[in-house]
């Protein structure tokens, strides 16, 4: 795991050898005659901008697990009784949890909530007010309480959850106070067992590498990076997408690169970097204490020490048979009117790794497409949640305290 980790940041890295390209950019040839240049994130960055007088978006979380099931402690019969509805059962004994927005926008918007295929709730953005619909979250919360009480749910109890009210939707803006106060506690101080960044600082220090770090060697450094990637089929671009893939059909190649390029390159670039901001203005004492005490000769025997030939195939190798099935891919796409973001990342085998682990594999996958459109007028909701049955909904709960005994009969809540 350390080592794919590992590895997922030099793929970030990677990213960065098309991050900067621009219009002058090598074209690839697409057919006999005819060039294209290949999609770089300048081009995307492009491309959102265009849409700030309106986008049509679509966004999707996918977790994927397989449990282990124990019938003693955790049958599969308690787990998909416990999900009901909201999974889906794959072939391979694996469940799928879906979560999805869908909805379109600029200054204000509308937007829908799903859990698999269900609503979880819709939402509105008007005149710098966010409305949601507490309805749908209440019966989706029914729902969940139904699936795990199943048959032994009587029917005064079924009757009670039902949504007592006319009105539906939930004035956030209006209540942002209330419910801050009530939230107050239950999420840690800012900045507790954390590094506090002073803004002025940070820019300061992005300022001073902008002005003194030799851009000609990290670039070169870039490409050099990019030739590995590419070389070992995980770097692909064309004029609609760019494709990184780290699977073991690659792993093996992609580590080889990385590890000759580091050793060979990296005490160069980090020296050069160091000796350019060791006194450069902006940087913090301690910073600059840091880069003044780097010592390139030491570097650089660590790195032949730790990245011999037969270490790093050694590692590879390893490297190779413990990804199994799992995978780590990334793909960013671009046209003139739309952009797509997709992240899938998959670990098997799990349980090889750790005994005591619950389930064997997982994955997740991450989506967005999002297209310029043209918004029509967004309209707000009337149908507003008024203080007191927003109190009494918050109290059902258990969020919101009104001196009723949360743990008493239903009919103790009179406003229900």
């Amino acid at each position: 795991m350390k080592k794919f980790i590992t590895l997922m940041l030099v793929f970030l890295l990677a990213f960065g050898c098309v991050a900067g390209c621009g219009e002058d950019e090598v074209q690839k040839e697409t057919d006999g005659n005819n060039t294209t240049k290949a999609l770089t994130i300048t081009d995307v960055t492009n491309t959102i901008a265009k849409m700030s007088e309106g986008a049509k978006f679509d966004f999707t979380f996918i977790l994927n697990v397989k449990p282990i099931f124990d019938e003693n402690s955790f049958s599969k019969e308690d787990f998909e009784k416990a999900c009901g509805s909201f999974v889906e059962t794959k072939a391979d004994g694996s469940y799928d949890f879906s979560f999805k927005i869908m909805g379109e926008g600029s200054k204000d918007g509308k937007y829908t909530i799903l859990l698999k295929d269900q609503l979880i709730t819709e939402c509105v953005q008007k005149d710098g007010k966010i409305y949601i619909n507490a309805k749908s979250i209440f019966n989706i919360y029914v729902e969940l309480i139904k699936a795990v009480m199943g048959d032994s749910m009587d029917s005064a109890y079924a009757e009670f959850l039902k949504w007592p009210y006319e009105n539906e939707y939930i004035d956030i803006t209006q209540y942002s106070e209330k419910l801050s106060e009530i939230l107050e506690g239950s999420v840690s101080e800012p900045g507790v067992g954390m590094v506090q960044l002073d803004a002025e600082e940070l820019q300061a220090i992005i300022t001073a590498i902008q002005k003194n770090v030799p851009m000609d060697k990290v670039l070169e450094f870039l490409n050099k990076m990019e030739t590995v990637t590419t070389a070992a089929n995980v770097l692909k671009a064309d004029n609609e997408k760019i494709e990184f893939k780290f699977d073991k059909t690659n792993a093996k190649a992609f580590l080889i690169g990385c590890s000759n390029l580091f050793r060979t390159d990296l005490a160069d670039l980090t020296d050069a970097v160091a000796a350019s901001l060791k006194d450069a203005e902006g940087i913090p004492e301690e910073l600059k204490e840091l880069l003044s005490g780097f010592n390139k000769e030491e570097f650089q025997q660590k790195l032949n020490e730790e990245l011999t030939e037969e270490s790093v195939q050694a590692e590879a190798e390893e490297l190779e048979q413990e990804i199994g099935d799992g995978h780590f891919y990334l793909t960013i796409g671009a046209t003139d009117t739309s952009c797509s973001f997709k992240m899938d990342l998959f670990i098997s085998e799990l349980e090889t790794q750790d005994t005591s682990a619950s389930i064997s594999q997982m994955g997740f996958v991450f989506e967005v497409k999002v297209e310029n459109q043209k918004i029509g007028e967004i309209t707000a909701p009337e149908n507003i949640l008024t203080e007191e049955e927003l109190n009494a909904l918050l109290t059902l709960f258990g969020i919101y305290d009104d001196g009723s005994d949360p743990n008493g009969d239903p009919s103790d809540y009179e406003s229900f």
